[in-house]
């Protein structure tokens, strides 16, 4: 039986890290926001708590935060003459299931971009030489800098809640110190709206 829901501006299917800030971002703007999530809620309690967060049966035997294959999967094939069959395995990319997504079985660890990232071939070249880089070899620069980004990564340091010493490199401090924010921020700070805003319709739609 289809169940009929009440129009929404957006409807953002998946509710992990860029599903709950992309809610964030378009209820603050005042857009009505519908999440569509395989799964159970899961928030920071009681699911984030110690000592039953790192339940060794739970999480690495049993696989609670991720997908059930036996219930829900892909298909694949090797070559197009092949049937397509259910995968029923899967390796080290695992699919989580339920809110906050891979941000959630990362323990929420939110990796920061090294500058050296964005200017590899310029960076290479200048340690190594111009002909350490094989002909062929696509690696490039990005189009942009680690300074013109800073502004945007700082921004979703403070979304997502991101907190930590300062990353130094060679005695060299690189990134500022981070204030200390509450875990799951993401995820809890969705459908709040800014401060003096009109407070907007955000709801989650969880599928079992």
């Amino acid at each position: 039986m289809v169940n009929e829901m009440k129009k929404a501006d957006a409807v953002i299917v998946g509710f992990g890290w860029v599903g709950a800030i992309m809610a964030k971002e378009l209820t603050e703007a005042g857009l009505n926001v519908m999440a569509l999530e395989r799964g159970p809620h899961r928030g920071t309690y009681p699911d984030c708590t110690y000592p039953q967060s790192i339940d060794e049966l739970t999480y690495n035997i049993r696989k609670k935060l991720f997908q059930d294959l036996s219930k829900s999967t892909v298909t694949i094939r090797h070559d197009a003459l092949q049937t397509a069959v259910p995968y029923r395995q899967l390796a080290a990319f695992l699919s989580s299931t339920g809110t906050g997504g891979a941000g959630l079985h990362w323990s929420g660890v939110h990796f920061c971009v090294d500058p050296t990232e964005l200017r590899q071939c310029s960076h290479y070249e200048e340690r190594y030489g111009k002909n350490f880089i094989s002909e062929g070899m696509t690696i490039q620069d990005f189009g942009v800098t680690y300074d013109e980004l800073e502004p945007f990564f700082d921004n979703v340091k403070k979304v997502f809640g991101t907190s930590g010493t300062p990353w130094r490199y060679a005695g060299a401090q690189i990134s500022r110190n981070l204030p200390r924010f509450g875990s799951c921020a993401a995820a809890s700070s969705c459908g709040k709206s800014a401060p003096g805003a009109t407070p907007q319709r955000f709801s989650i739609a969880l599928s079992t």
